[in-house]
């Protein structure tokens, strides 16, 4: 995503898209140790980073 905490003229989209991206990589680390719990959550986090994802490109 090339996006860090220093990027601050990024726009609204590319760190919101960057936060749900981690979500989903921080859930996706939790389900391997309590996989019942947390799959609606790393499917949740899937499809807002691809909704995210998808407001990036139409918006440029």
């Amino acid at each position: 995503l090339s996006i860090s905490p220093m990027h601050i003229h990024r726009s609204k989209a590319e760190h919101k898209h960057a936060i749900f991206v981690l979500g989903n990589h921080l859930a996706s680390i939790i389900t391997e140790d309590e996989p019942s719990n947390f799959n609606q959550t790393t499917s949740r986090m899937q499809e807002l980073a691809s909704k995210s994802g998808d407001e990036i490109v139409h918006s440029n």
